[in-house]
C-alpha cells in the first residue's frame, strides 16, 4: 500500500496538489486500512463499487481480496495515475468522471452479467456525503450494503437516537432506509494530508424497503423536517401546518394523543417508529375528513 512518501511522489508525478475544495486526502496508514477492510469483509469473487478510490491505496487491498472492483474517480489526473499503476489487474474496471452522475443500473453492468449484490466502498469528499447517500438510497435496488469514510459528527448524528442533542431530521431520514453502524474511528493522520476533522468508518446496510410505507413517505418526511426545523418548540406547535394548514390545534391535539404522543413533547424525544406511527395516525384522519 501507498505510504505517504509514496503519495507524494504519485502526486507530484502527476501534478496534482490535493486539493481542499474537492476534499482530497489519500490513506496513508496500511494498519488503518486493512482494519477497514476486515469490517467489511469482502472476499474472492465479491462485486464492490468504489468511490473516490484516489491513487488507489485501499483499491490495492480489495483486489488482494479477490473481489471484483469498479472504481468511479472524478479526477481525471487520478484516474490516470491508478490506471497506469492498477489498470492491468483483470478484476479492475476504472470509470472516470463524478459518481452524482452516474447512472446505477450502468455502473452495475460493468460487473458483468451474473446477479449478486454490489457493495460499496468510499472515501469521498465530506462535502458531498450528504448527495453520495442520498443517490446510493435512490439506486438501493442495485446497492446491499455501503462502508463510508465520514466526518465523525455526521455519522454520530446519523447513528442518533431518541433523546440525544445530535439526533436530527436526517437521523431518521437516514435510518428510514438503512441500518446505520458506527465501525471505527480514524485519526486524521492515517490521511495526507491531514483533514481538520475527526473521521469515522460506518457501515450502512440498505433496507430493501423503507420502514416508511412508499405512499405515506411524504407525509412521514414532512412531519419530521418540520418537527425538528423548530426543535425547541412542542410538536402542537411545529406541526400545526402539516397536512393542512386549516387543521386547528384542538384536531392537532387529539390527532397527537390518539397516536399515543404527547402534544408537549419535543422532538428529540420520539422514536423513528413515534414518527412512523404519527403519520399513519394522520393519514387516516385525512381519510376520515375526506370522507
Amino acid at each position: 500500500m501507498l505510504t505517504q512518501s509514496g503519495v507524494k511522489q504519485l502526486l507530484s508525478r502527476y501534478r496534482v496538489r490535493p486539493s481542499r475544495r474537492m476534499g482530497q486526502n489519500f490513506f496513508i496508514d496500511a494498519n488503518a486500512a486493512q482494519a477497514l477492510l476486515r469490517y467489511c469483509r469482502y472476499a474472492e469473487g465479491d462485486r464492490v463499487l468504489e468511490i473516490g478510490p484516489g491513487l488507489g491505496s485501499i483499491t490495492e487491498l480489495l483486489l488482494e481480496t479477490g473481489a471484483r472492483v469498479v472504481a468511479v474517480e472524478k479526477d481525471y489526473r487520478l484516474a490516470k495515475a491508478l490506471e497506469e499503476r492498477l489498470g492491468a489487474h483483470p478484476n479492475l474496471h476504472l470509470v472516470t468522471g463524478d459518481f452524482l452522475r452516474q447512472d446505477a443500473q450502468a455502473l452495475v453492468r460493468n460487473f458483468g452479467e451474473e446477479p449478486g449484490p454490489v457493495r460499496v466502498f468510499g472515501n469521498v469528499p465530506y462535502c458531498v456525503t450528504g448527495p453520495l447517500v442520498d443517490q446510493l438510497i435512490r439506486d438501493r435496488c442495485h446497492y446491499s450494503e455501503v462502508h463510508l469514510t465520514v466526518q465523525k459528527e455526521v455519522a454520530v448524528r446519523w447513528a442518533a437516537g431518541p433523546g440525544g442533542k445530535e439526533l436530527a431530521a436526517s437521523s431518521y431520514m437516514i435510518q428510514c432506509f438503512a441500518e446505520v453502524e458506527v465501525l471505527h474511528r480514524l485519526s486524521p493522520g492515517v490521511f495526507y494530508p491531514k483533514p481538520e476533522v475527526e473521521s469515522v468508518f460506518l457501515r450502512l446496510k440498505l433496507r430493501t424497503q423503507p420502514l416508511v410505507e412508499n405512499e405515506l413517505l411524504p407525509l412521514w418526511t414532512e412531519l419530521v423536517r418540520r418537527s425538528f426545523a423548530q426543535r425547541r418548540k412542542k410538536l402542537l406547535s411545529s406541526l400545526q401546518a402539516v397536512p393542512e394548514p386549516q387543521w386547528t390545534r384542538s384536531v392537532w391535539q387529539e390527532e397527537l394523543e390518539r397516536a399515543q404522543i404527547d402534544p408537549n413533547a419535543r422532538p428529540e424525544v420520539l422514536s423513528l417508529e413515534d414518527f412512523i406511527r404519527l403519520a399513519r395516525t394522520i393519514d387516516r384522519a385525512c381519510k376520515r375528513l375526506i370522507l
